[in-house]
């Protein structure tokens, strides 16, 4: 577009008004209207076709004056139409660049968000049993290409966070596998005691053995407890029980009981306790579900 230019005077160029308004007046100030004689008549018909011309001077001078003005009304007031016009173009072209930035950014953080779940599904089913949250959420990538400018800054900071992450996850999946080696190969007895694998297998590995330690010394520090108990109860003589007819056997009724155990331990301990009463019972049929919920 070429450069605006608008010039515009503010000066009235050319006037004699002021000269012309100073001999009108003084021609009015010095008429008769004392009207005795013919000639006192005579002149004063001939003043008012003099001011009648004058009026008539005057209305057509300011006439011209309001057409002069009038055009540069019309100036501004197209120019504050074109301006209006320019304004509602600019915010609606502001309004779609906007619009089409952010799906651009949220087409960044979408392909970085499948990116790295793609990769999740290549590792061990134990990883893929975790939250990953720290890895596929949508502000990491929101966050990667904050302050960007151009696609080709966005690619490039998408592309180095999903390396970063890919790696992150490597190592985890790792780790992770190796507590699963680790559970798995405890002892059978044992393996009661880690119902939590999830949760285990997320820890680090120093953690894990540490609650394994943990959990096997209560344990074993249960049984330890129940054989103690056990040989400090004297044996009692068997009593010969009445043989009872399989008529009556038969034909008793059976119902289902519940037998409740409160214990005043940390979970671990009251697994531990719980998993000790399983193998108590194990043989016995009429014992059926043994599960442990807090009070």
């Amino acid at each position: 577009m070429s450069q605006l230019s608008i010039v515009i005077s503010g000066t009235i160029e050319k006037s004699n008004f002021d000269e012309w308004k100073t001999e009108l007046v003084e021609k009015i100030r010095s008429v008769n209207t004392e009207l005795k004689t013919d000639d006192d008549f005579s002149a004063a018909t001939k003043h008012v076709k003099q001011f009648k011309a004058a009026e008539k001077s005057l209305k057509a001078a300011k006439k011209s004056a309001l057409e002069q003005a009038a055009e540069i009304n019309q100036l501004f007031e197209a120019i504050d139409t074109v301006s209006e016009e320019a304004r509602q173009a600019r915010l609606k072209l502001d309004k779609q660049i906007k619009k089409r930035k952010q799906e651009i950014k949220d087409d960044f953080v979408q392909q970085g968000v499948e990116t790295i779940n793609a990769f999740i599904k290549e590792q061990s089913a134990e990883f893929q049993q975790l939250s990953h949250s720290d890895y596929n959420d949508d502000d990491i990538f929101a966050d990667a290409i904050s302050g960007k400018a151009s696609t080709k800054g966005m690619q490039k900071a998408i592309t180095k966070t999903c390396e970063s992450i890919k790696s992150s996850i490597t190592e985890k999946a790792a780790e992770v596998n190796a507590n699963a080696d680790i559970l798995d190969q405890l002892p059978q007895n044992h393996q009661a005691l880690f119902q939590d694998r999830v949760q285990l297998i997320s820890l680090d590995t120093e953690s894990l053995n540490k609650t394994i330690d943990e959990r096997v010394k209560t344990f074993e520090k249960g049984v330890d407890a129940k054989i103690e108990t056990e040989q400090a109860v004297e044996p009692v003589e068997p009593k010969e029980a009445p043989v009872a007819s399989t008529e009556s056997d038969s034909g008793e009724d059976k119902s289902d009981y519940t037998v409740t155990i409160e214990v005043h331990a940390t979970e671990e301990e009251a697994d531990a306790i719980r998993t000790t009463v399983v193998e108590v019972l194990s043989d016995n049929s009429a014992v059926g579900n043994i599960t442990l919920s807090a009070v």
